[in-house]
């Protein structure tokens, strides 16, 4: 895992372009990321192989984050007075003022599971598999790539 305050990767990204592949090894993955979404915007995830999660700083102030197609690494968001934060987590975003998803409850009892986007907290999202999210001046979008 490499993560600072605006940055978060988990996994093994393998990157298909071998400018980025080679950036990744001399300057980290995050480096490597941050070039790829400036070449290719969303379809980032596309030119990248193996598991991932990931969320980085965009040159212009967004967030740009995606997983991979499976969604081996899970990556969660909320947004909080027009930031959005994000973690590998759905608890590590809640505070004592989030509330249980009901629904959510009702989903993992009928399924086994709670499907995504929902968590078990209202207000907290987790990225789809084979999706990406975009926060930029305040707008989310949440998009198969």
């Amino acid at each position: 895992m490499e993560s600072s305050q605006s940055n978060l990767v988990l996994g093994k990204p393998r990157f298909l372009d071998a400018d980025l592949q080679q950036l990744a090894a001399a300057e980290g993955v995050v480096a490597a990321w941050r070039k790829g979404f400036e070449r290719h915007k969303t379809n980032a995830p596309n030119s990248v192989a193996g598991d991932f999660a990931v969320a980085v700083q965009t040159a212009d102030d967004g967030v740009f984050m995606a997983v991979d197609r499976f969604a081996t690494r899970t990556l969660c968001y909320r947004n909080v007075g027009g930031r959005l934060l994000f973690a590998e987590r759905a608890d590590q975003l809640a505070d004592s003022s989030t509330e249980i998803d009901n629904q959510a409850i009702f989903d993992y009892f009928y399924f086994h599971a709670i499907p995504s986007p929902r968590t078990i907290f209202k207000g907290v999202f987790r990225v789809p598999p084979g999706h990406y999210v975009l926060y930029k001046q305040g707008q989310l979008t949440v998009a198969p790539y």
